[in-house]
Formats: structure tokens, sequence, C-alpha cells
């Protein structure tokens, strides 16, 4: 059940309902937020990245709290949407700063106190932690970071119970496992996802072969439901904040009642792997061409301008979308890595931190030792011409753990599957949902049909509706509101 805090301020009384004391998360690795109410003020705390997903809708004498964006929803008598955070989402997936896709829901900032008495809301914020940059070589970066890895795992582990390794064919996750290792903690298990197709599954035969190597047993993770299914609940668990992780819900299933301790090694691919980073964008910030830096960061148009009829598209237009994100990459302009200070105080946080925070059930604890506060300093102190060329954090793993450097990392160039059956299924589900009873106040009439039609006739089209599902459920769901 959806936890949540409701307090209405009336008549000089204060009326509560929902969990008036709440936990959230893992302090040790700095994810996590509470609440309390003791019956006279309510007071909200989160970590100091703001990871943890917690929201709140103000009313007039009235504030509602939850980690849940649709619980929110109940209280929300408009659902009116957010016009910039729309815009944006169309051609970004995700959501920036501290909104909602709905105007009247906000996320608590990073590192913020929230509190209420009275009808009054105050927020003190830590907010973006600015970094200073450091002069430091190559060669002692790459020593520093993997002394703090090190330190940054043994800070985080878990006292008590049994956990779970979810292992991909990257870095991020690699890193973990091999330092697990060498300080004799092995997991219970390693888990790899089976991706829907055209994704390959590379990754899986990677860490396949990690595991082979560390003498770990490994669990392959089949998809537990339809990519339509999965779509629609992983929109109502994020409160339509994010296209992504749709497929992530059957690594959530398979460790609901397994374990209660899974790692999980966000952020490390943004502070270390360079990732997003490119000359290009650091030089646009550098220059202070934040309107050319945001249309190379935003998706092409693609197939908004179909999708949505034309009142919806000129309503939720481009030049609405790169205004509302100049105004966010401003504020990450002095940081060491500009690039990587902007993905990761929103891609990171405000996308990928969803998939084990609102994915996952509350039960589970998520270790996630990149967020360990020394190492964090370091890594977002570093300037970005060291991590320009994405071979920092491959070249610190081989530095820690050389007799496994020999192993492959997953390639980006292997080709897609194709499908027919998969994608014409998928196909199928969002036409027939298409035709259901909804408000349409989003949405062109006449695209669905004629998408399918092309999937039906064409088999070597199926695979565009892979590219346009995750945002046609978003947008039908929407509807239905």
């Amino acid at each position: 059940m959806e936890k949540f805090v409701r307090i209405k301020f009336s008549h000089g009384k204060a009326e509560q309902s929902g969990d008036a004391h709440v936990s959230f998360g893992n302090k040790t690795c700095n994810t996590f937020a509470e609440w309390n109410w003791n019956g006279e003020k309510l007071v909200v705390k989160n970590d100091r990245y703001g990871f943890y997903p917690i929201y709140y809708l103000e009313k007039p004498d009235e504030i509602i709290v939850s980690s849940s964006i649709s619980k929110l929803l109940e209280f929300d008598d408009t659902k009116e949407f957010n016009e910039d955070a729309f815009a944006l989402i169309l051609r970004l997936i995700w959501i920036i700063g501290d909104d909602t896709l709905f105007s009247a829901i906000r996320a608590v900032p990073p590192g913020s106190v929230l509190s209420w008495q009275n009808g009054e809301l105050k927020i003190d914020s830590n907010g973006i932690i600015k970094s200073k940059p450091i002069n430091i070589s190559r060669k002692e970066a790459i020593e520093t970071y993997a002394e703090l890895f090190q330190h940054a795992v043994k800070k985080t582990f878990p006292a008590n119970g049994k956990f779970a390794v979810p292992i991909s064919g990257g870095r991020d996750s690699r890193h973990i496992l091999f330092e697990l290792h060498k300080q004799n903690i092995n997991p219970d298990a390693c888990l790899t996802i089976v991706h829907p197709p055209p994704r390959p599954n590379e990754d899986l035969k990677i860490a396949q072969e990690i595991c082979r190597t560390l003498d770990l047993p490994h669990c392959r993770i089949e998809q537990s439901q339809s990519r339509f299914e999965a779509e629609r609940r992983k929109n109502a668990l994020t409160g339509f904040s994010v296209y992504e992780h749709g497929w992530f819900l059957a690594m959530a299933d398979f460790v609901k009642d397994r374990w209660n301790t899974v790692y999980d090694g966000i952020a490390g691919d943004v502070l270390s792997a360079g990732l997003f980073l490119t000359e290009e964008r650091l030089r646009l910030f550098e220059n202070g061409n934040y309107e050319k830096l945001a249309e190379n960061i935003l998706e092409n148009e693609g197939y908004i301008p179909h999708i949505l009829d034309k009142k919806t598209y000129q309503k939720y237009s481009r030049e609405k979308a790169v205004n509302y994100l100049c105004k966010e990459l401003k504020r990450h302009t002095d940081q060491p890595n500009p690039v990587g200070s902007f993905y990761f105080w929103n891609r990171t946080r405000r996308c990928v931190a969803v998939s084990p925070f609102s994915l996952f059930d509350d039960s589970v604890n998520v270790v996630t030792p990149y967020l360990e506060t020394e190492l964090y300093d370091f890594l977002a102190s570093l300037p970005a011409s060291l991590l320009l060329d994405q071979q920092f954090h491959t070249d610190t793993i081989a530095f820690a753990y050389p007799n496994l450097a020999h192993i492959p990392y997953e390639t980006k160039n292997s080709p897609p599957v194709v499908d027919s059956r998969n994608f014409r299924g998928y196909s199928h589900d969002i036409f027939k949902y298409s035709l259901s009873s909804r408000k349409r106040i989003l949405t062109n009439r006449s695209f669905f049909p004629l998408i399918h039609l092309k999937a039906l006739l064409n088999k070597s089209y199926g695979q565009a509706i892979t590219d346009l599902g995750q945002q046609a459920v978003h947008l039908l769901q929407l509807e239905r509101l």
C-alpha cells in the first residue's frame, strides 16, 4: 500500500490521516526520505542528493506528502499538467529539477528539511552540491578512486541479511562485484535480466562469464509480463515521470521475497565514465551557448508531431522545451564537469533513481556505493578533461583488479534482435488500448490505426513500434487520469 500523510488545518486545529511516521531507504548510502508528524508540526527530510523519490502537494491550509505521485494524484483535483515539464519529457523522456508532470505536485529538493505547521510551508534545502575542481594527475586520480571505492563498499556493506548483485556487461555493477569479491564478501547470487527485443543481450553472456570467473552463482531473469502491461505498471509506479524502466519490473518481481538487500551501481557512469560527456557539449557549456546545448541534448521530433493532435503539439512546443532546459543547464555552468553535473542532478536523480527506489518493494534495502559521501565528493571534483576519453572508469577497474582485466565489456554495436511476433503483439496491445474509452485530450485520433496497420503489413516496420511504444502508452494512460 502506498504510504502518505495528509495534514489539514481548519478552525485552529490540525487533522491528520495516513502514516504519521515513515522512513524509507538507506541513510548509510545517502538515499533516504522520512517524515514525522508530532501532532502539531510535520517535518520531512531527504538525502543530500534528493535521490530517494519523495513528493508533496500543497493546498490552502493542507499538505499531502508521499513517495508516490500516483497517490498524490488522488488528492489533486485538477490534475493539471506542468506545460514546461510536459514539453520536455516528450523530447527528453524524463523530468528535470524538482518538477513533476503535474503542476500541483513537486519533488522535495535535494538535502531538504520541509516543515509544515498551522498551514504554513517552509523548505530549507542545500540544493545542488557545488564542487570545486581539483588539480590531480590521471594516475593519482585512478589510484585515489580505487582506494575510495574500496572504502565505500566496506562502509556501505549491510550488517545483516542475504544479498544479491544485479550484474550487466558494463562497469558500475562489475566494479561493485569485483570489490565485494576482493573483500571476500560474496552475494547469494548475481542477477541479469533478459531485455526485450530489439535490444541484444550481449551483457547476459558477459555477466555469465564474470560469474564463472569468480565462481559465483548466476540467475538469468526472463521478462515476466507483456511489454504493454509492463509499461502501464511502470508508469503508475513512477508517477508518469519517465519513459524508461518497463523492462526492470521483471528484476523487481524476481527479487521480492527472495532478498532483502540488493546492490545498485547508480551514478557510477556519470561520475566516472564520462557518460554523455562530449567535447562539443563541454565547449557549448564553456561558451554559454545554452540554446544550442539544449538542442544537442534533446531527441529529435520523431513521431511527436504525428502522435499528438495539432493543438497539443503547439501547446507543448519544442521551443518551450528548449527554454525550460536552458534554465536548468545554467545552474551547472561552474561545476568541474558541467555535463556530468547536469546529468547527475537530473537524469540520474529524476530518471535512473526511480528504478531502484520506486520499482523495488519498500522492504528491499538498496545499497549504492557510488553515493558514499567521500567518494562522490572526489568524483564530482574531477575536471571534465579526465573523463573525456570515457576510459577513466575502465582504467580504474583494470588497475584495481589486474587479474580480471581480461574480461570484456558489452559492445554497443551488436545487431538488434528482430522478433516480428513480439513487435506485432506490442502494436496490437497499444492499438486495442487506443480504442478503449478515454478523454482524448492529447493524441491524434488517426495515428494508432495507421501505425498498427503499417506494423501488420510490413515486418521490417514492426521494430519502429518499440521506438514509439513507451511514449504511446504514456500518453494514452495520461488521457485516462
